[in-house]
């Protein structure tokens, strides 16, 4: 990403995506390019949109503007914040907390990547953080951090606010 002005991602000979570094990572335009651009790759779960809400693990998430059906929620591991208290704290997305099992923890120095797991989907988190594996671990993503991603294509689902 350090290495020019514009990117262009190819996924098997068909352009993904162009633009300049900081907006492919910010505004991955597939799920190809959101589990390619970066480090880590973008946290990307499979689930269900009914209603204007996403559900994970039981934690229901504003998706006002996406249709109904099965979408692939991405967020990256350095926009889940940690919380103290699972299921009592909730983000500006309306979204409780995000509970997961600790199965592994890489130390980055002044941070932490915190895998874990939720409903059998696994999850990043990178933090400043104490837990070990076994632990259960809580995180809030903001609203700005949610990515949706039609199930079927791939392609970005920009929600109406």
């Amino acid at each position: 990403m350090t290495l020019g002005d514009r990117l262009v991602v190819i996924n098997g000979g068909k352009i993904e995506q162009t633009g300049t570094p900081l907006e492919i990572f910010r505004k991955p335009q597939t799920v190809f390019v959101a589990g390619f651009v970066g480090s880590p790759a973008m946290n990307l779960m499979d689930c269900q949109c009914d209603g204007g809400k996403v559900m994970i693990g039981g934690t229901a998430f504003d998706a006002q503007g996406v249709p109904d059906g099965p979408v692939t929620l991405g967020i990256r591991a350095h926009e889940l914040r940690r919380t103290p208290a699972t299921g009592k704290t909730k983000a500006r997305s309306g979204a409780q907390s995000l509970s997961m099992k600790v199965q592994h923890v890489e130390e980055l120095g002044a941070e932490r990547l915190i895998h874990g797991e939720i409903n059998g989907q696994k999850l990043l988190a990178m933090v400043a953080s104490s837990e070990e594996v076994g632990e259960v671990f809580a995180v809030i993503p903001e609203k700005e951090a949610l990515h949706f991603f039609d199930h079927r294509n791939g392609n970005r689902i920009d929600p109406m606010h």
